[in-house]
């Protein structure tokens, strides 16, 4: 979950300094805001791989 969450977070904090100019501007979407068809495509399967392995288990020693 931390790779998909830092993602998120890493252009969330670039978008917002950007906004009050404290970093410079540069092409980056705002996850599931900004128009940008390939991005908002790449974000949903991130996050929708994520949430469908919330049910796979760890192990499958369990079963055994």
């Amino acid at each position: 979950m931390f790779g998909v969450a830092g993602l998120l977070f890493t252009h969330i904090i670039e978008n917002v300094g950007m906004t009050v100019n404290l970093l410079p501007i540069t092409g980056i979407p705002l996850p599931f805001f900004s128009y940008g068809g390939s991005f908002l495509l790449a974000c949903s399967i991130a996050v929708g791989s994520r949430s469908g392995l919330r049910g796979v288990p760890q192990s499958g020693y369990a079963e055994l």
